[in-house]
């Protein structure tokens, strides 16, 4: 299997790379960490101001922009248009992120998925997310039939992460199997879908404590 694959750079460490635009078709199979711009950002790398109009595929951690970021990492002001497609962890944005994600936004991509999918972000793992917008053309993100979870926007959100200030065009903002009691509470905070809200908390609608959808 291979690792890192991007549009534009595979693994980019410990720089900022800013005002890049990419149209390709970055296909990469059996490769894990696939994005349009970037593969994989590390050790306090950086994007900001880039734009992915092209389809990115791959099996593992497929991002509209940024395959994987780490903790150190950031993503700010980016754009994506291109249909993102992958078999496990697939979003609009970025597949996987630990880093901070701000001021950006998925605009009319397809995103499609096997197993766990998010308009902007399939897998928040103690990331940041702030001021950022998903459009999935397809509403919430496919995924096959009992098998991970797929949000309008994110679709899993867990290790203390932070979301503020987002939306999604979709009717169900977080992963369908998300509880607040298991994993961090979304502090509304302007965060809004087709869904109402109760008490402008997403995981206290229908007083469930999850989103139902």
């Amino acid at each position: 299997t291979r690792e890192s694959v991007g549009g534009i750079v595979g693994d980019y460490s410990g720089k900022s790379l800013a005002d890049c635009q990419s149209d390709m078709k970055v296909d990469a199979l059996y490769t894990t960490n696939v994005g349009g711009i970037a593969g994989h950002l590390s050790k306090k790398g950086s994007l900001s101001s880039c734009k992915n109009t092209g389809y990115v595929s791959s099996n593992k951690n497929v991002g509209g922009i940024v395959g994987v970021l780490d903790g150190d990492t950031s993503l700010r002001n980016a754009i994506n248009t291109g249909k993102v497609d992958g078999w496990k962890y697939a979003g609009g944005l970025a597949a996987i992120n630990r880093g901070s994600i701000s001021d950006s936004k998925t605009l009319g991509a397809e995103i499609s998925a096997s197993e766990n999918a998010g308009g902007a972000v399939a897998l928040n793992d103690g990331g940041s997310i702030v001021s950022c917008y998903a459009d999935p053309t397809n509403g919430i993100p496919p995924k096959a039939d009992d098998v991970g979870v797929a949000g309008g926007f994110v679709g899993i959100h867990t290790n203390s992460g932070t979301i503020n200030t987002c939306a999604t065009t979709a009717n169900s903002f977080v992963g369908t199997n998300y509880n607040s009691s298991a994993n961090p509470k979304i502090t509304a905070d302007g965060v809004y879908t087709l869904e109402t809200w109760v008490k402008d908390e997403a995981t206290d609608i229908k007083d469930q404590n999850q989103n139902p959808s």
